[in-house]
């Protein structure tokens, strides 16, 4: 689904429940939101494996990125560089 197509739909979602829901598609969000979506509550769902399919992908893609991450917003984290592991102090 191509960019101005996901923002119709979310569009038309938004247009069709209450307030007090934040609707966006998940795959424009940063990494960093994507992988504490999956620590909500599942509202809807067709399909129980493509959930967990894109919830191991993002977990995996999140792992890779963290150092990075927590490098950006100054907290102390693990960096592997070249097979060794250095912990920051």
């Amino acid at each position: 689904m191509g960019s101005l197509e996901a923002e119709k739909l979310r569009m038309f979602i938004l247009g069709r429940v209450p307030d007090i829901f934040d609707v966006h598609i998940f795959e424009h969000l940063p990494l960093f939101v994507q992988i504490n979506v999956f620590k909500g509550e599942v509202l809807y769902m067709t399909d129980k494996d493509e959930l967990y399919d894109i919830a191991y992908r993002t977990i995996k893609e999140y792992e890779l990125f963290k150092p990075h991450y927590l490098d950006y917003v100054g907290e102390k984290g693990t960096i592997i560089t070249n097979n060794h592991i250095v912990r920051r102090v």
